[in-house]
């Protein structure tokens, strides 16, 4: 199948829609398949039309935390809004704030989502300030990672 312009929808839709033959695949990027479907009225299709093949690129947004909250995984945030914590959820996006309100959604938990922080590091910093709980991090929570100071939250 050659490729369809007009973004990631486009493709998901034709891929969906394709003969089952074993030779056609889309590539499309995670808010294809995320925030895409979630938030659009009528998106054509949803996660379980497709088979996942392989991850073939990688960035390093995550969902960070300080270590200190003792929480490991990402389930272990949701086990805990669950008993009743309030926790604050940092994001630095419109689309990061509806990924976490998606997050919290599927989960049946409600964040404090906090957004309009200005980049990544202004998100890190209010983690590591104790202005909100965890929040969506790209790149500078690495080293905060590699020294055992913060978990990143992408494993369920």
């Amino acid at each position: 199948m050659g490729f369809a312009a007009g973004g990631g929808a486009v493709m998901a839709r034709s891929v969906k829609e394709a003969a089952v033959d074993g030779l056609t695949i889309g590539v499309g990027i995670t808010d294809t398949f995320a925030n895409g479907v979630l938030s659009a009225r009528d998106p054509g299709c949803g996660v379980e039309d497709f088979d996942f093949l392989s991850t073939i690129a990688g960035t390093q947004i995550g969902i960070v935390a300080k270590s200190d909250r003792g929480w490991k995984t990402m389930s272990d945030v949701i086990a805990a809004a669950k008993a009743g914590e309030m926790i604050s959820f940092g994001a630095m996006t419109p689309r990061l704030a509806d990924g976490a309100y998606y997050i919290g959604k599927v989960n049946d938990v409600d964040f404090n989502i906090v957004s309009g922080y200005k980049g990544g590091k202004a998100v890190l910093n209010a983690i590591n300030a104790e202005d909100v709980d965890i929040g969506w991090v790209a790149g500078p929570q690495a080293a905060g990672v590699l020294s055992g100071d913060l978990v990143n939250h992408c494993q369920w």
